[in-house]
């Protein structure tokens, strides 16, 4: 009796390990081995007490994802990077791997930062979103799933961004 109490807990360790361990699996072999798009957003910068500081954002393609046509979009990359939908389909593609399951882009709608950026964030941010396609996030896409990468302002990853711009406001402060 004490073994089978000792193997079940032994493999409750094991399954409490292995599972976690799959889905990070899964997530690097998206970003391994998929294609890196680039998808213009419009954003804000909100605060939540449990989850921190985040720039919740929507897609510019927003709307055509919303579309109940097909359970996959198939997407083109453009020569600038940014991802084109080009195609709509209920089975799932075999001639491409530039595509994803419609469910898992509506889920790309947060991108955490420092707590300490949050508030340069919701200072510099709305300045650049006006400018076209200068505000976008970076996803990899393989084979039906989607991971989201980075953010970038311009072609500064947005941590480097805020950092600067906390930078310049810092050297404001001291040459006053």
């Amino acid at each position: 009796m004490k073994k089978y109490v000792l193997y079940m807990l032994v493999a409750g360790f094991v399954l409490q390990l292995a599972v976690p361990g799959y889905l990070i699996y899964r997530e690097n072999e998206v970003v391994r081995k998929g294609e890196e798009l680039k998808f213009e957003i419009q954003g804000y910068d909100p605060y939540d007490p449990f989850r921190g500081r985040y720039i919740a954002f929507r897609l510019s393609l927003a709307n055509e994802l919303r579309s109940d046509k097909g359970k996959f979009i198939v997407f083109e990359k453009e020569e600038d990077g940014f991802a084109r939908i080009i195609d709509r389909k209920e089975n799932e593609p075999t001639d491409t791997t530039l595509y994803v399951k419609n469910m898992d882009m509506k889920k790309m709608n947060k991108y955490f930062i420092n707590e300490h950026l949050g508030p340069i964030a919701d200072k510099y941010l709305p300045a650049e979103r006006s400018k076209p396609r200068n505000v976008y996030i970076t996803v990899s896409v393989y084979k039906g799933r989607s991971v989201l990468t980075a953010m970038y302002v311009g072609d500064e990853h947005i941590n480097d961004f805020l950092l600067r711009m906390k930078k310049e406001e810092d050297d404001k402060k001291k040459n006053r």
